[in-house]
């Protein structure tokens, strides 16, 4: 819009200049052939002021609208995905809990694979069944031997 007024401001300002020009024209002027050349040479000078002054004003303008100009970009997206919604998440996960006889049979398994360890750890401490065995030779050696040497001993 400012462009818009100083466009007509300017357009105003010539005319007025160019009137005042030919109304001092016309008033020095005597002779009516000088005077229409004259007229002439000054309307042609106005109006080439006229074409530069609006050539500034397109260039103001070409300016403005560079200055401001705006972007329009658009986005898009493949519509790849969807939204699920649910009403209840209780009604969901009991939905999808397993039945009391896959419950109970899930049961048994693990019963048994917990028997199944127990069994395989004691089997793994075999060791200790052979050193206590060891152990309880060793001390039955020794007590006979103590026997042979003590006999009359009540203690023993």
């Amino acid at each position: 819009m400012t462009l818009d007024i100083y466009r007509e401001q300017l357009a105003s300002q010539l005319n007025s200049d160019m009137a005042s020009e030919l109304s001092q024209e016309r008033l020095n002027s005597k002779n009516d052939k000088d005077q229409g050349s004259n007229v002439d040479a000054i309307t042609a000078t106005y109006a080439a002021r006229r074409q530069q002054e609006l050539a500034k004003l397109e260039q103001l303008a070409i300016a403005d609208k560079v200055q401001y100009s705006t972007i329009n970009l658009t986005f898009m997206q493949p519509d790849i995905s969807y939204k699920e919604t649910t009403q209840n998440l209780d009604v969901l996960l009991n939905a999808e809990q397993p039945s009391f006889s896959t419950q109970v049979n899930q049961a048994f398994k693990d019963g048994w694979e917990i028997l199944r360890s127990v069994a395989l750890g004691l089997i793994q401490l075999w060791w200790l069944l052979v050193l206590g065995g060891v152990f309880y030779l060793i001390y039955r050696m020794i007590k006979s031997i103590y026997r042979k040497f003590f006999k009359n001993d009540p203690r023993i």
